[in-house]
């Protein structure tokens, strides 16, 4: 049910900002990506600005939510989220390979990413998921320090946060002020528009 939803989101968020001493968090991802229709608007209603639970692109995006009228076509300028993919296909909690093995699967990852963006022009994220339980134990955690030494003095590599991420595509779709408009039918609350990526490689 849609409170007991909210309910939760509310309590997570209290419970986290208490946690990180009253600096609650401004990003959410849902375990085991226990995203509903409902649960963009009661994020954004709660005061979060970075959604993590889509994994269908390699671009941050923007989910903008419709206003309340019905049938309407505009969108509220101070509702949206911020999407960046998650990339399922690194994550540790996932990878059935061994600590060296899976790091070089990483690290090939990144750089082809890179490559990629470098040749369009188009830069895009990869969002590193590391759970303690996988990347934490010493073997994982010494292969992955030395591979993240070997990307660090890669030049089209940039190393961010998901609010620093999500603020670079807030002022870049601001700079193009461009009209959003719903890309979906209206059944849908949020409508994604095809933001401008965030002006770093990867995160």
């Amino acid at each position: 049910p849609e409170a007991e939803e909210a309910g939760t989101i509310s309590r997570s968020l209290q419970r986290l900002g208490v946690a990180f001493q009253d600096d609650e968090p401004k990003t959410w991802l849902a375990p085991e990506f226990s995203v509903t229709r409902s649960t963009p608007r009661l994020l954004s209603q709660a005061g979060v600005e970075t959604l993590l639970d889509f994994n269908d692109d390699d671009a941050p995006f923007e989910l903008v939510r419709e206003k309340e009228t019905p049938g309407s076509a505009s969108f509220s300028s101070n509702s949206s989220l911020v999407c960046l993919p998650y990339s399922i296909e690194v994550s540790a909690i996932y990878s059935s390979l061994g600590p060296r093995e899976y790091a070089v699967a990483l690290e090939s990852h990144i750089l082809q990413m890179a490559k990629e963006s470098r040749e369009s022009g188009t830069p895009s994220v990869v969002c590193m998921t590391m759970h303690v339980s996988v990347a934490g134990t010493p073997a994982s955690a010494y292969e992955l320090e030395k591979m993240l030494c070997r990307l660090e003095s890669q030049d089209n590599i940039k190393w961010a946060t998901a609010k620093e991420v999500t603020g670079c595509v807030r002022k870049r779709d601001a700079k193009m002020a461009r009209p959003r408009s719903p890309e979906v039918d209206g059944t849908d609350p949020f409508a994604r528009t095809n933001s401008a990526a965030a002006q770093v490689s990867k995160m």
